[in-house]
């Protein structure tokens, strides 16, 4: 029968994750093929993942300190945390459940009279982020300091923001350098084109800025923040690509008359 088969797959990835000798990565992706396949629902993928943390790492973590585990996000209990954030280990254990990423998605405009549009004229090739990818416009990442979890601070203060899971305050965390350079390219778009171009803003005190030919290049310096707290974060770190502000950052670029 279908329910014999799919608990067969169901038990064969139980056993996956229990198999020493995986790494967490394999275990990952056979939960997310489960998940795709419709073998397991949401709750179920997160018991499997902790289950599967447990397997790899010296730490037996419990789901009163890991509430979440998105697709590029962790949701932890902001107390754990604040106690644990410099435990090499469980840091270290945490950080492999989730890809890298940058501390926002960032966006190049164009901006004249009649409004503001995509830099090069199409978003794919003048927004990247918040998800790290061989694609797209940043073409370097230089200069980078640790690989941290970063949580989300409150834009202009130094308080966490704080989501409420199941009883639990917690923190929402992304895996990001802790300082880096990110170095974008972008085409000149055929509104700009021929134009002399200045950035609208002015740069941060470590940004370079410059002109080649057809495109534009800009270093851009980011740096985490304590929080009041006592543990690293960003302002606006949390992307809401659905909502104002999405906390994306924006580079504008005007005519230099």
């Amino acid at each position: 029968s279908t329910a014999g088969t799919a608990n067969e797959k169901l038990e064969a990835i139980k056993n996956a994750i229990d198999s020493p000798t995986s790494g967490l990565n394999v275990k990952l992706e056979a939960i997310e093929e489960a998940l795709s396949q419709g073998l397991i629902n949401v709750t179920q993928k997160q018991d499997l993942i902790l289950a599967a943390l447990n397997s790899t790492s010296t730490y037996h973590f419990t789901k009163d300190e890991l509430l979440e585990v998105g697709d590029d996000y962790l949701m932890v209990d902001a107390d754990f945390w604040n106690a644990n954030h410099e435990n090499y280990e469980m840091v270290r254990a945490l950080k492999e459940l989730i890809p890298l990423s940058l501390p926002h998605r960032y966006k190049f405009y164009w901006e004249q009279p009649s409004g503001k549009y995509a830099f090069s004229d199409s978003e794919t090739t003048s927004f990247y982020g918040p998800l790290w990818s061989k694609d797209g416009i940043m073409y370097a990442i230089l200069g980078t300091s640790e690989l941290i979890l970063a949580i989300d601070i409150q834009p202009g203060y130094t308080a966490p923001s704080y989501t409420s899971i199941d009883g639990h305050i917690c923190y929402y965390m992304k895996k990001v350098y802790k300082s880096a350079y990110y170095n974008f390219r972008v085409q000149i778009g055929s509104r700009a084109a021929g134009k002399n171009i200045k950035m609208k803003e002015p740069l941060g005190k470590r940004d370079t800025f410059r002109i080649a030919s057809d495109e534009i290049y800009l270093e851009h310096w980011t740096e985490a923040i304590k929080a009041s707290t006592g543990v690293w974060g960003f302002s606006g770190l949390k992307y809401n690509p659905y909502s104002y502000p999405d906390n994306s950052v924006q580079f504008i670029m005007v005519e230099d008359n």
